[in-house]
């Protein structure tokens, strides 16, 4: 019975892709937050061009539990500090070239491709929604919302 129950769990391993989920900003812009996270392992560089997985998980405004999740293809040039999402074509699956990203180093698109290009990146994130809403919680300044206090008579 345990190597059918070793052979179920290989066999259940080997068919899923290998991911490896990696924070790398936040962005509290038009009212609504979002996390973005690269996977490392599908992160490939020629030269300067680079190509991975980027994944936003955001919170629109005034909802609290909520989150919507999307899922881009990034190209990349690290000399140029450009980036272009590719968008994927529902019916054929085929990539093409979607909106460009700015670069500037301020930027979510200037924050991956710093992690991207030169290669550093936080911890692993083992449940990207759980670190998300995490990231949620957290007030612009990094500290933990606390609720008001009562008064105590």
């Amino acid at each position: 019975m345990d190597g059918t129950l070793l052979w179920l769990a290989a066999a259940a391993l080997a068919g899923s892709p290998v991911e490896d989920w990696r924070w790398v900003t936040r962005s509290d812009e038009g009212g609504g937050r979002t996390a973005f996270f690269i996977d490392k392992a599908s992160l490939e560089r020629d030269g300067d061009r680079i190509s991975f997985v980027e994944l936003a998980i955001s919170r629109p405004a005034g909802q609290s539990e909520r989150m919507e999740e999307t899922s881009a293809r990034i190209e990349g040039d690290c000399a140029v500090r450009t980036l272009i999402a590719l968008e994927r074509d529902r019916d054929t699956g085929a990539e093409r070239p979607g909106v460009p990203l700015p670069g500037d180093p301020k930027s979510v698109g200037g924050h991956l491709l710093d992690s991207a290009c030169k290669g550093k990146f936080a911890a692993r994130v083992r449940d990207v929604a759980m670190t998300a809403h995490l990231l949620f919680e957290m007030t612009p300044r990094g500290k933990r919302k606390r609720p008001p206090r009562e008064e105590v008579e």
